[in-house]
């Protein structure tokens, strides 16, 4: 059975959602439709590259992703179709692939302009159900992505997501925060000694802890997230007041602390 996975900036509020789910089953009725997240802040493309990088594999080959993170809807912008590995995306060319592009083996994209695929009425305002739906529909259904536009191969990509390696250790950032209030970085766990200090936010935590409570209540600790990467938390409160505005730097010094 055929799988659709939506993201989206929407929220559950409107009706959205719902009708692009009813417009993928007009198409491709034996579609199972999975909500990945409608939580992604507003015009967030770079957190919407994290939901995607850190969901889409844990889903049967040949799924499509729809991501409709669209700040530019309506404009000149394309909608891209991709088929990266053994997965198909389907989202606006702003970036908000990249990761997923970052760690492919390969991949290939394609301009959606084929009116053939898409509703008879587009609106300026809702590609998401207009055009992406159905092109996400019709790829469930066997159509290759080359049926839907032209191929291209300058897709938009954000600034890569490895950070830097220095002669002190490595120099990251905060990608995310998830509703809990913990920071995941965007340094690979895998590289991380268990003795490591790390400094965010003017604070210095010294070691990983194996969980969120090895230590007190209120105190800041880093772990090895589910995600892969280095992640930043307080134990039974949140550490997002590090971050305003999630522009912060994590360095992580190999060496035992002193």
């Amino acid at each position: 059975m055929p799988v659709i996975t939506l993201t989206t900036d929407f929220g559950l509020t409107d009706n959205f959602v719902g009708v692009m789910k009813g417009v993928v089953l007009s198409i491709a009725p034996n579609t199972t439709i999975v909500d990945l997240t409608h939580d992604v802040a507003p015009q967030n493309i770079h957190q919407a590259a994290f939901v995607l990088l850190t969901g889409f594999s844990y889903f049967p080959s040949s799924t499509v992703h729809v991501c409709v993170v669209d700040p530019g809807v309506g404009s000149g912008r394309r909608i891209l179709a991709v088929r990266a590995d053994d997965y198909y995306f389907v989202a606006p060319d702003n970036g908000v692939l990249s990761y997923v592009l970052d760690r492919a083996d390969s991949f290939e994209c394609w301009s959606v302009e084929n009116p053939e695929y898409r509703l008879a009425e587009v609106s300026s305002t809702f590609h998401g159900r207009d055009i992406m739906a159905p092109a996400a529909a019709w790829i469930s259904k066997g159509l290759t992505p080359e049926s839907l536009g032209p191929k291209i191969k300058d897709p938009v990509r954000l600034p890569a997501l490895a950070p830097q390696k220095t002669a002190l250790g490595i120099d990251g950032r905060v990608i995310y925060a998830d509703r809990f209030g913990n920071l995941i970085t965007n340094v690979s766990a895998a590289e991380v000694p268990d003795h490591a200090e790390i400094r965010v936010g003017g604070q210095c935590i010294s070691g990983l802890q194996s969980s969120y409570d090895a230590v007190p209540p209120g105190e800041l600790l880093a772990v090895r997230g589910s995600h892969g990467f280095i992640e930043i938390a307080r134990n039974q409160g949140s550490a997002q007041d590090l971050v305003p505005g999630m522009s912060i730097s994590v360095r992580v010094i190999a060496g035992r602390p002193k």
